[in-house]
């Protein structure tokens, strides 16, 4: 019987898809830019905020994905993790929190015995 995931986890794995595409086309860019001029390279101060600013809304987009795929139960899947860590599962050790997204989003786990 093949799996039936839900429209939105479609979504996602497509908008990875081309995040990790974006990201690569990003770092040739760099490589070639950085081939073409010697020394250092200076930003001005709005330029900084404004790499900051963008770089604050996908690093969050990643992290929600982190939590999404590795520490959220989903419906759909029997309520197991898309891409489960290695150690989900231990019955010893240490109950600790990993909080994303500035606490708003908790996992709880197992430190490894």
């Amino acid at each position: 019987m093949p799996k039936l995931f839900h429209p939105l986890l479609a979504l996602i794995a497509s908008a990875i898809d081309e995040l990790a595409k974006c990201v690569e086309y990003l770092k040739q860019e760099n490589k070639i830019l950085r081939a073409r001029i010697p020394g250092e390279i200076h930003t001005r101060l709005a330029e900084l905020q404004q790499l900051l600013k963008y770089g604050k809304v996908i690093g969050r987009a990643i992290e929600f994905l982190h939590h999404y795929h590795g520490e959220r139960n989903h419906q759909g899947l029997d309520n197991k993790l898309i891409e489960p860590d290695p150690t989900v599962g231990n019955t010893t050790g240490e109950i600790s929190c990993r909080e994303r997204l500035g606490g708003m989003l908790r996992y709880y786990y197992r430190d490894a015995a």
